[in-house]
């Protein structure tokens, strides 16, 4: 991101660029400070959630297109979203991603895709949604509890991050939710805050950028490397737009602010959010 004088951020679209490739954590404690409101469009109350979560591997062909179409599509922008050939191959090719989806009587009700950067040490929470008719139901943190298991198979001391909304600049809606309660519910699992403002990468050609994001850290471990953060947003932009990203003035900002941060030190509790900068989206 461009940051300008007063601490607001310009963004600028990149040229049309590669989609990206290939994410997953969090076995965390509740945060008794955060709203413990729902997040009406991730999970329920409270009680026990009978529900098995498979790869997406292990879904056919049809069946990993009716997730997309049924939960993907419908609960992200298309900027944000890879193409239904992207999560073929990345989730279910060669060396599949780490994934979940949540079935009953074989129609899906939620999904959670992650991507690894950085040799494993960081783990994207890239994609989690629920079906409509799911939510409220607490299948948002069966799919958390997934994303955990996931996160212990890369390595004990991944570090998983997630990108979500900035409410000031991305409306509740009735297909993508309410940003608000989504910070609220990733709080209750002891999600905290990067105290940045992040631009997600373009992941198509032609789509664009996306503007007004955090990045949030979901896992608890100790001791990341101090310039992991650094690496991974490097990777994850020239992954996803090729080398010449680095000379884009934008990602020169963010991966400045990105070097100035502790991954353990300086994190915000999520009810924070408003603290940080606002982005200006032109």
């Amino acid at each position: 991101m461009e940051g300008s004088p007063d601490g607001r951020t310009d963004v600028v679209n990149p040229p049309e660029t590669p989609a990206r490739a290939a994410t997953q954590d969090l076995t965390t404690p509740v945060d008794p400070s955060v709203d413990p409101a729902p997040a009406r469009d991730l999970d329920g109350p409270t009680g026990e959630v009978a529900a098995d979560v498979l790869p997406l591997a292990a879904l056919t062909t049809a069946g990993i297109i009716e997730v997309y179409d049924e939960l993907l599509r419908p609960s992200f922008r298309p900027e944000e979203l890879l193409s239904i050939g992207e999560v073929l191959r990345v989730y279910a090719g060669a060396d599949p991603a780490p994934s979940g989806v949540v079935l009953r009587d074989g129609h899906p009700l939620g999904i959670h895709l992650c991507e690894r950067f950085v040799g494993g040490e960081v783990l994207l929470l890239s994609y989690l949604a629920v079906s409509s008719q799911a939510r409220g139901g607490g299948i948002g943190s069966v799919l958390l509890d997934d994303v955990s298991r996931s996160r212990v198979e890369s390595g004990p001391g991944a570090v998983v991050l997630a990108e979500v909304d900035d409410p000031r600049v991305w409306p509740a809606t009735p297909s993508t939710g309410d940003p608000v309660a989504r910070l609220r519910f990733y709080g209750r699992r002891g999600a905290r805050l990067l105290p940045m403002s992040f631009t997600q990468p373009q992941l198509q050609p032609g789509v664009g950028r996306v503007p007004g994001m955090f990045l949030i850290r979901l896992d608890q471990q100790g001791d990341p490397a101090p310039d992991l953060l650094t690496r991974f947003v490097t990777e994850y932009y020239t992954e996803c737009e090729g080398p010449e990203a680095l000379d884009d003035p934008t990602l020169r900002t963010m991966l400045a602010a990105a070097g100035q941060i502790d991954l353990d030190r300086d994190l915000l509790p999520m009810t924070d959010w408003e603290r940080l900068p606002q982005v200006v989206v032109r």
